[in-house]
C-alpha cells in the first residue's frame, strides 16, 4: 500500500557492503523503525510506526522510500505538529546486519541514527554516509554528510547542535532501539535527544517488567507511588512513560489508573491503548472449571465484604443461575457466594455452618440488555453494629460510580459467616463454572466497603483449578498504578491503612518510589529509617515487584522550600539504595547535566514544565531499555 497521498518521500540507499580484509562482497539487511505513530492530516490516516526489515543479496545497493521529516501537515494527538525553525516530526532509526555468503548469522552489526530526512533537493539519500554529531547536551544523532554545520544547528534547534564531524565510516554502535523518545519538547527537538541514554546503566528491577511485556503471556502492571511530580497530569513523566511503553508494545493493552485522594481509592480506568489481540476476560465457554487461589492466600472476611466484578453475560437472566466468584466449596466447606438468577436478581448467598445455603437480594432485578458488559456490585455486612445484616447492591460503567440496585436489605439477626478451607475463585465456586456465556473481566474483593482488594483484580493472574479450566483470551494488560498525590510525603504513602488501598494487584512487576520534594528537613539516619519503613512496607503488600528509588529534580532555592535539603536527601538515597542493594535512578543528575535546568525545564520552584519531564521520563526509558 502506498503512502497516503501528499506525503513526501525521499529514496534512502544503503550498500552494497564489502569486508575490509579481502573485498568480499557482504549482504545488508536494514531494519528500520520511525520514532513514533502520526496522522496524515489531508487523508486522516494513522501513519503507524511498525518496525520493516529490507534486505538484499551480496554485492547490490539496497534501497527504499521513507516520508521526510520536515514536512507540514502532520497530526500528533489533534494537533499539527510543528516543524518550522528546524523541528523535525520524527526520526528514523536503522538496525543494520551484514552477511558473507553462505553465514546465516551477521559477521557485523551497526546502529544508523536517530536521524531526520529533509526534504531537501528531494535526490536520494546514501545512508552509508549519516555522519554522528554531538548535541550540547552530549547526544548523539545521525545527520547526512551533504548538511552544512548551519543546517545541522537550525535541525538541532533548541539544543545548539555542535556538529562534531567525524569520518563518515564510523557509526553510533549500540543496540538497535526498539523505540526512542519523541521529538516533542525543547530538550527533544535535536532528534529527540536519543543520547539521553547516557545516563542508563541497568537497573535490575526491570528485568521482571521488561521480561514480561517481552513474553506477553499474562497480565503486568507498573507501580508508582509519589508526589506531584507524577500525579494529575498527562505531561507528568509516569504517563509519558507508559506512552513509550505503548509504541514499544503494541500488542499489549495499557490501563492507567491514577489515585483519588479525595475518595480515598483510584479513578476510573483510563484505556490508553488496546493490544492487538483486543480486549482481554475470562472467556467461560473455554472450560468446566473455575480459576482460583490456593487457600493458603485466600483470607477470610469476617466483617462487611464488597464483592466488585465487571462481566458480560450472553443472557441476564440466565436459564440457570449464573454463579460469578465466591469462596465455598462442597457441602460442609460452603461459605459465600455472589450470583445473578434466573430472574436477573443479583443475589448474595451464604452459609453460617458449611452446608446450610441462605440468601439475601436487592428487590430488583438488573434489567440488562443481553451481551452488553457492566461493574456489578454486593456489599455484605453480617454485622452493622446494631444487631442486623444488611445487603446493599449496585450496578456501574466505570467501577467507580455506582447506582443502587432495589434497596438496602436490612434484616434483624447478626451472623457468622462459615470458614471454609477453600481457595476463593473466579467464575463460579465449587470448581465449576457458574454459566458458559460468562465473561470476567477484573475483580475486586474489598476486606470492607471500599477496604482494599485481597484477590489479583485480573482473572488472567488466577492460577487454573486444573487443566480444564476456562481460558483467558484477548491482549495482555499492563496497567500503570499511579498512587500519586500532590503533597504527598512518605507518611501519606506509607499510612498502614491507606498503602494496601494504593497497592492493588494488577501483577505488579516493579515499583518505583519517588518521594523527597514534601520531606521538609529530613536527612541522614532519620531519611534512612523514612526509607527502610517504606520499603518494608511495601515489599510486604507487593512482594514480586523489585523497588527503584528515584532522587526526582533540582529545586530552585527559594523561601517557600527546602532546597538544600532536598538536594542532601539525593546523595543520601543515592548512599543507602547502593548500601542496601536497592535499585535507585538518579533523575536529579539529569537536570544537572543539561545545563541551565532552571531556566529551561521548570515550571515553578519546585516543579519540571513538560521538557523536564519528558527528560525525566527519558532517564527512566533509557535505564529500563539498558536491560
Amino acid at each position: 500500500m502506498p503512502f497516503p497521498a501528499g506525503i513526501t518521500t525521499r529514496l534512502v540507499t544503503l550498500g552494497p557492503g564489502t569486508t575490509m580484509e579481502a573485498g568480499d562482497a557482504l549482504g545488508v539487511k536494514a531494519t528500520v523503525k520511525s520514532s513514533r505513530d502520526l496522522v496524515w492530516a489531508a487523508t486522516g490516516t494513522a501513519v503507524r510506526s511498525v518496525e520493516k526489515t529490507y534486505e538484499n543479496e551480496a554485492g547490490l545497493e539496497l534501497e527504499f522510500p521513507l516520508p521526510v521529516t520536515d514536512q507540514a501537515g502532520w497530526l500528533l494527538n489533534g494537533a499539527i505538529v510543528d516543524v518550522t525553525e528546524g523541528k523535525q516530526s520524527h526520526y528514523y532509526i536503522i538496525g543494520l546486519e551484514f552477511y558473507a555468503e553462505g553465514v546465516s548469522r551477521p559477521v557485523s552489526t551497526a546502529t544508523l541514527g536517530p536521524f531526520s530526512i529533509p526534504e531537501g533537493d528531494g535526490s536520494p539519500i546514501d545512508a552509508d554516509k549519516l555522519i554522528p554529531a554531538t548535541t550540547q547536551g552530549g547526544a548523539t544523532i545521525s545527520l547526512p554528510d551533504s548538511w552544512s554545520e548551519a543546517v545541522a544547528l537550525a535541525q538541532a534547534a533548541a539544543v545548539e547542535a555542535a556538529a562534531k564531524l567525524v569520518d563518515s565510516e564510523v557509526f553510533v554502535r549500540t543496540t538497535v532501539a526498539t523505540d526512542i523518545p519523541d521529538p516533542e519538547s525543547e530538550v527533544g527537538q535535536a532528534f529527540g535527544e536519543a543520547g539521553r541514554a547516557r545516563f542508563a546503566a541497568p537497573v535490575r528491577a526491570f528485568e521482571s517488567l521488561k521480561a514480561s511485556l517481552t513474553a506477553a503471556t499474562r497480565s503486568t502492571a507498573i507501580q508508582v507511588l509519589s508526589d506531584s511530580t507524577a500525579a494529575d497530569a498527562s505531561i507528568k513523566w509516569v504517563y509519558r512513560f507508559a506512552q513509550l511503553l505503548m509504541v514499544m508494545f503494541p500488542a499489549w493493552t495499557f490501563h492507567y489508573r491514577l489515585w483519588d485522594d479525595a475518595n480515598q481509592r483510584y479513578g476510573p480506568t483510563t484505556v490508553m491503548q488496546t493490544g492487538t489481540a483486543g480486549v482481554r476476560y475470562l472467556d467461560c465457554s473455554t472450560g468446566t472449571t473455575t480459576r482460583r487461589l490456593d487457600p493458603l492466600v485466600s483470607p477470610h472476611l469476617a466483617g462487611t465484604i464488597d464483592v466488585q466484578i465487571k462481566v458480560s453475560m450472553a443472557d441476564w437472566t440466565p436459564g440457570a443461575q449464573t454463579i460469578m466468584a465466591g469462596r465455598s466449596g462442597a457441602g460442609g466447606t460452603r461459605g459465600w457466594y455472589v450470583l445473578v438468577n434466573t430472574a436477573g436478581l443479583m443475589t448474595f448467598v451464604y452459609s453460617v455452618d458449611g452446608t446450610a445455603l441462605a440468601t439475601v437480594s436487592p428487590g430488583a432485578v438488573l434489567g440488562l440488555t443481553d451481551g452488553s458488559t457492566k461493574w456489578l456490585r454486593w456489599v455484605f455486612t453480617p454485622n452493622d453494629g446494631s444487631g442486623n445484616k444488611v445487603l446493599k447492591c449496585y450496578t456501574s460503567d466505570d467501577g467507580v460510580t455506582w447506582t443502587q440496585v432495589g434497596t438496602t436489605q436490612t434484616s434483624a439477626g447478626t451472623v457468622t459467616l462459615f470458614n471454609p478451607n477453600v481457595g476463593y475463585e473466579v467464575g463460579g465456586v465449587a470448581a465449576g463454572i457458574g454459566n458458559a456465556g460468562l465473561k470476567v473481566y477484573e475483580i475486586r474483593i474489598r476486606d470492607g466497603e471500599d477496604g482494599p482488594n485481597i484477590v489479583p483484580a485480573l482473572p488472567d493472574l488466577w492460577p487454573p483449578y486444573n487443566i480444564s479450566s476456562a481460558i483467558v483470551v484477548g491482549a495482555p494488560i499492563c496497567t500503570i498504578v499511579n498512587g500519586s498525590r500532590s503533597g504527598a510525603n512518605i507518611a501519606y504513602l506509607n499510612d498502614s491503612v491507606r498503602l494496601p488501598k494504593m497497592t492493588p494487584d494488577y501483577g505488579q512487576a516493579v515499583t518505583i518510589l519517588s518521594s523527597s520534594h514534601n520531606e521538609g528537613l529530613a536527612q541522614g539516619v532519620l531519611w534512612s529509617n523514612l526509607l527502610t519503613g517504606w520499603l518494608a512496607a511495601v515489599k510486604a503488600r507487593l512482594p514480586l515487584a523489585p523497588p527503584v528509588l528515584l532522587t526526582q529534580n533540582p529545586e530552585t532555592p527559594a523561601v517557600t522550600n527546602w532546597a538544600a535539603e532536598h538536594a542532601r536527601r539525593r546523595t543520601d538515597t543515592l548512599a543507602y539504595a547502593r548500601i542496601n542493594q536497592v535499585d535507585a535512578i538518579d533523575t536529579y543528575k539529569a537536570f544537572l547535566d543539561y545545563g541551565d535546568w532552571a531556566a529551561d525545564l521548570k515550571a515553578d520552584v519546585t516543579h519540571p514544565n513538560a521538557a523536564g519531564y519528558d527528560l525525566w521520563r527519558d532517564v527512566v526509558v533509557a535505564a529500563f531499555k539498558a536491560i
